[in-house]
């Protein structure tokens, strides 16, 4: 049996870096989405529901901790 930890540790160490690279993409995208639509109106309530994630982190996108 061939040991293939090192090529699988490699493989799985590169994945894991960029779905972090997509996840941070997309949040980025998202908090400024986030932005936009409370400015034009959007109660943090609706936001929250929309975004899929509490009230306390829209406050805290919303620079209101």
């Amino acid at each position: 049996m061939t040991d293939n930890t090192d090529t699988d540790l490699t493989q799985l160490g590169a994945q894991l870096a960029e779905t972090r690279a997509k996840e941070a993409e997309i949040l980025a995208r998202l908090t400024q989405l986030v932005r936009a639509e409370h400015a034009c109106g959007m109660s943090e309530y609706k936001l929250a529901e929309q975004a899929q994630v509490t009230r306390s982190t829209i406050r805290a996108w919303l620079g209101k901790k």
